[in-house]
């Protein structure tokens, strides 16, 4: 199943580190193993990922804080309005993602982003 980044920060993490760590409403059926991602809901493949599920987490600072370096955001505040922001309110819970590209994927260029 498809993992999509509509978020510009979340999806350079990816991009530019490798590896981003995200914050999901719902857990995902195949909360770990090889997928492929886009930019959002219906667009195209952009690479294979392959996904790991860290667990269980609040939006709230002390569920996140230890994974905010890997969000791409530059603090808790900023990935919990993001949160809010793409689920129209900000959720009771949700799961935590680790997504790497697959070993060897090469990655879009950011030189001219979408």
């Amino acid at each position: 199943m498809v993992i999509s980044f509509s978020n510009d920060i979340a999806w350079r993490q990816l991009v530019d580190h490798g590896e981003v760590v995200t914050f999901r409403k719902s857990r995902r059926k195949n909360p770990n193993g090889k997928t492929w991602c886009n930019r959002g809901r219906g667009q195209t493949k952009e690479f294979d990922v392959v996904i790991e599920e860290i667990g269980q987490a609040k939006p709230i600072h002390s569920h996140l804080e230890d994974y905010v370096s890997l969000s791409g955001f530059d603090d808790c505040y900023d990935w919990i309005r993001a949160i809010e922001s793409l689920n129209g309110s900000k959720p009771e819970f949700g799961w935590l993602y680790r997504v790497k590209p697959v070993p060897g994927t090469e990655l879009p260029s950011l030189a001219n982003p979408v």
